[in-house]
Parts: C-alpha cells; sequence; structure tokens
C-alpha cells in the first residue's frame, strides 16, 4: 500500500514538468482555434502564451525522503552482499537445478548428434540448412565440452 502511495506522489512529481511547459493558443486562417505546447505559425492571428501554474503536492517531500532513505539502505545493503560474498540458498539451488537441466539437454543433444545421420539447422533466412560433417564434429565437441562443464 505505502509503495503505491509513494509511486503515486513520484508520478505526480515526475508530471510536474510537464505541466510547467508553455503552451500557447492560435487561431488559423480558417478560424479554427489550436493549442499547442510548440509557437503558433508567422500566419495565426491572435496567438497568445497560456500561463500553467503548478503545485506540488502536500507530503510530497517526506515522500521523496523516504525513498531516498530506502534506495540507500538498499544499496548498502547490496554493496556488504557483494563485499562479503554472501550467497542466498535459494539462489544456489536454482543454479543447482539449471545445471542439471542443461545438462539433461546437452546430453539429449550429444546422443541426437550421433544417432542421426545428418543434422539440420533453421539459417538465418528461416531456411532449413544441413551442417557439413565438420560443423556436425565441432558442435558434438562443444556439446561435449558443456557436458563436463554442467554435468560434474
Amino acid at each position: 500500500m505505502n509503495k503505491l502511495i509513494v509511486a503515486a506522489l513520484l508520478g505526480s512529481l515526475l508530471a510536474a514538468p510537464v505541466m510547467a511547459a508553455q503552451f500557447y493558443k492560435w487561431t488559423d486562417e480558417k478560424g479554427a482555434t489550436h493549442y499547442s505546447e510548440s509557437p503558433p505559425p508567422a500566419t495565426a492571428k491572435g496567438a497568445t502564451e497560456i500561463k500553467v501554474q503548478t503545485r506540488t503536492p502536500s507530503g510530497s517531500g517526506s515522500a521523496v525522503e523516504s525513498l531516498q532513505k530506502q534506495r540507500e539502505t538498499t544499496r548498502k545493503n547490496l554493496s556488504e552482499k557483494t563485499k562479503a560474498g554472501a550467497t542466498d540458498a535459494a539462489a544456489t539451488k536454482v543454479d543447482k537445478s539449471e545445471y542439471a537441466e542443461r545438462c539433461k539437454q546437452y546430453r539429449s543433444n550429444l546422443e541426437a548428434m550421433e544417432s542421426h545421420g545428418r543434422v539440420s539447422e533453421m539459417s538465418s533466412k528461416g531456411e532449413k540448412r544441413f551442417l557439413t560433417d565438420e560443423e556436425k564434429n565441432k558442435r558434438m565437441d562443444e556439446t561435449r565440452r558443456q557436458i563436463k562443464a554442467f554435468c560434474q
């Protein structure tokens, strides 16, 4: 809830400079009235600059200060974790499961390349292209290196 309030206040603060822009009002040759942020053409009749007044919402200063304090605290916590070399247990579990998934995928790819005579891929133009024996052997070697890296 507090985050929503802070976001709304910050949004209104960011919109304030836009609201303080210069606006112009003029009438063209056909008698149509125009409003614009850009100055009117030289042929415009009755061109006037519209003064726009804006207000800063009450209490917005404390919201900005609060947000700045939160950012500083987050930066400090992040730098402390980085300096200490702390690792999150959940992130480690994700890494292990990701490694296991990649290992499984690489083994499946190697098995497919070894069992099939010709291997094909889609070219950048979306066309099916068969790999040469040399390309196939390079891919198989690369896949074996990946298996060694991810399947320890």
